[in-house]
């Protein structure tokens, strides 16, 4: 029986039991483990079988080197000819350049008219048109779909740094997730802007939770921590950051900027909760759900920091005339 080492490119690779690529994200080569060091034993064995001329090769090693060097990448499964003792010596220490080779011509270079006037622009566009075509070619029927409608349940509201971007990291389609982001991952009661969005998004949409969603390393919360409770510049970013200024100095002393980042989040579900569309959804028994979640930046994980709150309980004699009660989960 043939023994087979696989010695395909890593950047071949997908996921382990991914199956086929997933054509709306990026494809991370899954690392195998470390091949291993190949034995004297091994390396004496492999000098003895290895020709020393293209002419001394016997019919039985020709198709075995015709594989092994198949593009000058190692690129096949490579089979010990079934009279060989077992090898553990991985494809990638032999040295292709004692082999006879024929290398492939050099891929064509296709030229193009530029899409931009500007490079950076131009190459987010060309982007764009390849993962149009991967989709596509993946499922036909996917942006036909979209035109259709949307029904997300999950609205996200989270920052708008650029390292968080919650379509990717949470692995969802397009279609799947609908998003508020600003700096900070704020929901300010007098903001008339993120009022309106929740509203469309409960009341319209469908979304049932609601996910506010900071992170480590949060810029906006960085800026709060080191600003002073008084005397800050009038500017715009200073105005939207008052909030959490105020409460950095709230928190104990010795808080860190990963507590300040915590305790925002956990403001900003408070602020959800107590709007008035949380209100009027709760008050038609609508049964929607306000999270607080962190994102390890270090790590690529979310986290649920356990501040979940929900629907009153139900009291069927009782008529809800009062502004509703936000259960805590």
């Amino acid at each position: 029986m043939s023994t087979y080492i696989n010695s395909r490119p890593m950047s071949n690779r997908t996921p382990s039991g991914s199956g086929t690529r997933d054509p709306f994200h990026f494809t991370y080569p899954s690392f195998p483990a470390p091949l291993p060091i190949p034995s004297s034993k091994s390396s004496s064995f492999l000098s003895q079988q290895q020709p020393q001329s293209s002419q001394s090769l016997s019919s039985t090693n020709d198709s075995f080197l015709e594989e092994l060097i198949d593009d000058m990448t190692l690129s096949v499964s490579v089979p010990i000819p079934p009279s060989s003792p077992a090898v553990h010596t991985p494809a990638e220490y032999r040295n292709p350049l004692d082999f006879p080779v024929t290398p492939k011509p050099a891929p064509e270079i296709v030229k193009r008219e530029p899409m931009s006037r500007w490079p950076e622009l131009d190459a987010l566009m060309w982007s764009n048109l390849k993962w149009a075509e991967r989709v596509n070619e993946a499922e036909p029927k996917f942006f036909e779909a979209t035109t259709e409608g949307q029904a997300p349940k999950i609205l996200w509201m989270g920052c708008a740094d650029s390292r968080v971007p919650e379509t990717v990291l949470l692995g969802r389609k397009p279609g799947d997730v609908f998003v508020q982001r600003n700096v900070a991952n704020q929901f300010q009661p007098d903001d008339t802007s993120s009022n309106a969005l929740l509203n469309y998004a409960v009341m319209f949409v469908g979304c049932t939770h609601i996910i506010v969603a900071g992170h480590t390393c949060c810029g906006g919360c960085i800026a709060a921590y080191e600003s002073p409770r008084t005397g800050n510049p009038d500017t715009h970013l200073h105005n939207f950051l008052a909030p959490i200024i105020k409460l950095r100095h709230e928190l104990p002393e010795e808080s860190s900027v990963d507590d300040l980042i915590e305790a925002n989040v956990k403001l900003n579900v408070e602020n959800v909760a107590n709007s008035q569309t949380m209100q009027e959804a709760w008050g038609k028994g609508m049964q929607v759900y306000v999270h607080g979640w962190m994102y390890d930046l270090g790590s690529g994980r979310v986290r649920d920091l356990g501040c979940t709150m929900g629907p009153p309980p139900k009291e069927p004699s009782a008529q809800i005339s009062t502004p509703a009660i936000p259960t805590k989960l």
